[in-house]
């Protein structure tokens, strides 16, 4: 017993080291210089990708080859990025706090998308604002706590609990 208990506080520390190095990541790479800057479209988009893959492999257990894993990547971010933004903001203009949201409520997106059954029905836009708006709430309120229910135990799972 004591070793799965290990093994899980070191999946836990891995996942919370990914999405912080996740975050830093992508807003250093939104300083390199002579790079066109990124915006709060290109973090959503790139954690909600990033989520949807790891979620994915992590609910099937099983890894997904890199051809493909390089197909569908580019397939989602070209999808992701072509939507309109209400609001797309540069991330040199976003506090920290607001990064961390943004990236929060992409990795729960992203989640949705990897529990969602094949071939389930599209579901009607009430549903998918309602779900953004109580994702927002929970990544302002307890992003870590809300992260690891929604990777581990998903949507069906959070929607019954307080963040």
């Amino acid at each position: 017993m004591k070793l799965a208990d290990e093994n899980t506080k070191g999946k836990m520390m891995k996942f919370g080291i990914f999405i912080a190095l996740q975050i830093t990541l992508l807003f250093l790479n939104s300083q390199t210089a002579g790079a066109e800057e990124r915006t709060s479209v290109d973090l959503y988009c790139q954690s909600m990708i990033t989520s949807v893959i790891d979620t994915t492999q992590y609910v099937t257990k099983k890894k997904i080859p890199v051809g493909k894993l390089q197909q569908t990547e580019k397939g989602m971010s070209d999808f992701c990025l072509a939507k309109p933004a209400m609001k797309s903001k540069l991330i040199s203009n976003m506090s920290g706090q607001e990064i961390a949201i943004v990236s929060c409520v992409g990795f729960a997106e992203g989640a949705y998308i990897a529990y969602q059954p094949k071939g389930a029905p599209d579901e009607p836009s009430s549903k998918l604002v309602a779900r953004r708006e109580f994702a927002f709430k929970a990544c302002a309120s307890n992003p870590k706590k809300f992260q690891e229910d929604i990777f581990r135990r998903g949507p069906d799972y959070v929607t019954t609990q307080i963040y």
